[in-house]
């Protein structure tokens, strides 16, 4: 068995009754945290170039541009608000991974779950949080790399 099976099997079994109720809150305030820093970076330089080129490749009505509006495939919402989430530099990090954890996995999350449809908060909260550790422990496993080329 790999470390990519054993990673996945970890967070097939990891349900919402799993999950500490201080990590849950600040999952929650993760992702209001990038909501706020999504909305914040929709006007930031080069963003609307990034949402025109997003709206013109086109593709299936799946997910919302925030702060923008209009649906386009999950993964390109997923691309554009990712973006518009780390253009000031506000968003969260794990400090002992180097990492922003909460841009990917909730840009990502609310793609997918608005092309999914009916995902439960306890859902997406679950999502989120092992999305955010996963990332975290990839960041922090990097920074204990040697450094240089």
């Amino acid at each position: 068995m790999d470390l990519a099976y054993t990673l996945a099997e970890y967070i097939e079994k990891v349900g919402y009754k799993d999950i500490p109720a201080e990590v849950v809150e600040v999952t929650k305030k993760s992702i209001l945290d990038t909501l706020g820093v999504t909305v914040g970076g929709s006007t930031a330089p080069g963003v609307k170039e990034i949402i025109d080129l997003v709206k013109e490749g086109g593709g299936k009505e799946e997910s919302t541009i925030i702060a923008y509006g209009g649906k386009v495939p999950a993964w390109m919402a997923a691309f554009a608000n990712g973006a518009m989430a780390h253009q000031l530099d506000y968003d969260d990090t794990a400090d002992t991974g180097f990492v922003h954890p909460s841009p990917p996995t909730v840009c990502a999350g609310f793609a997918i779950a608005e092309r999914i449809g009916k995902v439960s908060g306890k859902e997406f909260i679950t999502a989120i949080t092992l999305g955010n550790d996963m990332i975290s422990r990839i960041g922090l496993a990097l920074a204990e790399r040697p450094k240089g080329w």
